[in-house]
C-alpha cells in the first residue's frame, strides 16, 4: 500500500491534473493499494481566506470578485481535462453545494462583521473539497476507480480551529473503518489535505501545509509500506535551487533530521508530518511530480553511520516584521505573551519570533498576506494598553540547519553574512545548536543565502543510487 499526497502546485492545472492520473495508474501496476491526499490548486485557500477577511471588514465587492476568480478558475481548469459528460455534469453539482456553502458563510461574516477561527476554518476547507471531486472524477474518466472522500469523516480534532490537534485512537480507528473497505473493492480514495471536524461535526484546519500531516496520519493508520509528498522539487535540497544553481538535493535523512529542517521552514514538509511515521517506522519519500524519475528524499531509520555532516539552507520570502513594543516596564513579558496569543487565536501563522527583554519588545515574522490582519487584531485585542506594534514588509527569513560540526557551521554563517554586507534585522541561535535562523530585507536574500551556500560544505549525506527511471 503506498499514500501519496499531491501539494497545491502539483494539482494547479490541467497538465499538473494530468500527472497525477499518470502517477497513481503507475503505482497500480507495482501495488495493489493506492490512497490519493490531495490539497487545493496552489493559490485557492489564500483566496478564500483573503474573501472572508474582506466580508468581515465590510469590503463586499473584494469579497465579491474574489469569489468570481476562485470559481472562474475552478471551472476552467475542470473543462480543460474533464470530457465525460456525465462526471462534468456530477461535478458541477458537487461543486455548486460547495459554492453555496461559501455564498452563506460569506453573507454571514458580512452580516455580523466579525470571523471567527471556526467559520475560517470552513472556508479555507472548501478549497480542498473542490479538488478531490474533481480529482476523483478525472481519475474516473481515466478507468481508475476514484472516490473522493472529505477528511472530516477521517480525521478527529480538537476544536483548536486553525490548528487543530488529531485525536490519535479515534482518527487511526475512523481512517482504517472507511478506507479499509474502499481499498479491498479496488476503490482508490482520494482524500482531502489539511482538514478535519471535531467531535461534533465541525470542520477544523490542520495549519499551513497540514495536507502532508493528513497524508502521514492515514498511512500510520493503514500500516502504509510508504507516503510519498509530491512537491515541485527534487526532494529537500541544500538550498533554494531557484537561488542556488549549484543546489544539490539531500537524498536520505532520519527522521529527526527531516523534522529540524521542516521546523525551520523546509515548504516540502510539514513538521508535524514525522510523529505517525516515524512511530510506525515507515518510509517517507519526498518526490517531484515535474520530475518523477527523480528520487527525490528518502527519510527512514535504517540509515548507515555518516561519514559527513548534513546541511542545507532554508529560505523564506514574501514576509513582514512585526515589533511590538510595551510602555509597561514591569510586565513586557506579559504583553509579549498576549500578543503571541491574540494572534495564534485568530489563526496567524508566527513563523520567527524573538523578544529583547531589555527592550520590552517582541518580533514576529509573519506572511505578508497575513500582516494587515494581525496588525487589525493586535491593534483590537490591545487598545486599552500601553503597546504599540509596527510593521516592516518585504524581509526574509534565512534558516541555516547543520548536524555534525555545527560550532563550525556557525562561524561559517556568521562570516558568510558579513561577507554578503547582509543586514539583520533579527536572529535566534538553537540551544541544541542546530540552526541559525536571521531576518534580513528580501532583497538581499539571494545573494546572502548563495554567499553562505558557497561558504558551507554541500554534501549529499547518502550511499543511497539515484535510480534514472521513474519510481516504483
Amino acid at each position: 500500500m503506498i499514500v501519496m499526497k499531491f501539494g497545491g502546485t502539483s494539482v494547479g492545472d490541467a497538465p499538473r491534473l494530468r500527472e497525477v492520473v499518470a502517477l497513481t495508474q503507475r503505482a497500480l501496476q507495482t501495488t495493489d493499494q493506492v490512497v490519493l491526499v490531495c490539497s487545493a490548486m496552489a493559490g485557492v485557500t489564500d483566496l478564500l481566506i483573503a474573501a472572508v477577511r474582506a466580508a468581515a471588514a465590510g469590503d463586499s465587492a473584494t469579497a465579491e470578485e474574489l469569489r468570481r476568480q476562485i470559481w472562474a478558475r475552478q471551472r476552467r481548469v475542470a473543462g480543460e481535462v474533464l470530457h465525460d459528460e456525465w462526471e462534468r455534469e456530477r461535478l458541477t453539482t458537487d461543486w455548486a453545494e460547495l459554492l453555496k456553502t461559501l455564498d452563506r458563510l460569506l453573507r454571514s461574516v458580512a452580516v455580523v462583521g466579525e470571523l471567527t477561527p471556526r467559520v475560517l476554518d470552513a472556508v479555507a476547507s472548501l478549497g480542498e473539497r473542490w479538488s478531490i471531486r474533481l480529482i476523483a472524477a478525472l481519475l474516473r474518466e481515466n478507468k481508475v476507480a476514484g472516490q473522493a472522500i472529505d477528511a472530516t469523516e477521517l480525521i478527529l480534532t480538537d476544536d483548536h480551529f486553525g490548528s487543530a490537534r488529531p485525536l490519535p485512537d479515534q482518527t487511526d480507528e475512523q481512517i482504517r473503518a472507511r478506507l479499509l473497505p474502499a481499498l479491498r473493492s479496488g476503490i482508490v480514495p482520494v482524500v482531502s489535505g489539511y482538514l478535519g471536524a471535531t467531535a461534533d461535526g465541525v470542520v477544523t484546519t490542520l495549519g499551513r501545509g497540514g495536507s502532508d500531516y493528513s497524508a502521514a496520519l492515514i498511512g500510520a493508520a493503514l500500516a502504509a509500506d510508504e507516503v510519498r509528498i509530491w512537491t515541485d522539487v527534487d526532494g529537500i535540497l541544500t538550498a533554494d535551487p531557484k537561488i542556488v544553481s549549484s543546489a544539490q538535493t539531500i537524498t536520505e535523512l532520519t527522521y529527526a533530521e527531516a523534522l529540524e529542517l521542516a521546523s525551520f521552514g523546509a515548504e516540502v514538509l510539514h513538521p508535524l508530518t514525522l510523529g505517525p511515521v516515524a512511530a510506525r517506522g515507515i518510509p517517507l519519500r519526498i518526490v517531484n511530480t515535474f520530475h518523477p524519475a527523480h528520487a527525490g528524499t528518502r527519510v527512514h531509520a535504517g540509515i548507515a553511520p555518516r561519514t559527513r555532516p548534513v546541511r542545507a539552507i532554508i529560505s523564506s520570502r514574501d514576509l513582514t516584521l512585526i515589533t511590538i513594543d510595551s510602555e509597561d516596564t514591569e510586565n513586557g513579558t506579559a504583553a509579549a505573551t498576549d500578543a503571541l496569543r491574540t494572534l495564534d487565536r485568530y489563526g496567524i501563522e508566527v513563523l520567527m519570533f524573538v523578544q529583547s527583554f531589555a527592550e520590552r519588545s517582541l518580533t514576529v515574522v509573519v506572511r505578508q498576506t497575513d500582516a494587515p490582519y494581525a496588525m487589525q487584531q493586535l491593534a483590537g485585542a490591545h487598545a486599552h494598553n500601553a503597546v504599540a506594534a509596527t510593521l516592516q514588509h518585504s524581509v526574509a527569513i534565512v534558516s541555516v540547519i547543520g548536524f555534525g560540526d555545527t560550532q563550525r557551521l556557525l562561524t561559517e554563517t556568521l562570516g558568510a553574512l558579513n561577507a554578503a554586507g547582509a543586514h539583520v534585522l533579527a536572529m535566534a541561535r538553537g540551544a541544541r545548536t542546530y540552526h541559525t535562523s536571521v531576518v534580513l530585507p528580501e532583497d538581499e536574500l539571494p545573494s546572502t543565502v548563495r554567499a553562505i551556500h558557497d561558504a558551507m560544505t554541500v554534501l549529499s549525506a547518502s550511499t543511497l543510487p539515484q535510480p534514472t527511471t521513474a519510481i516504483e
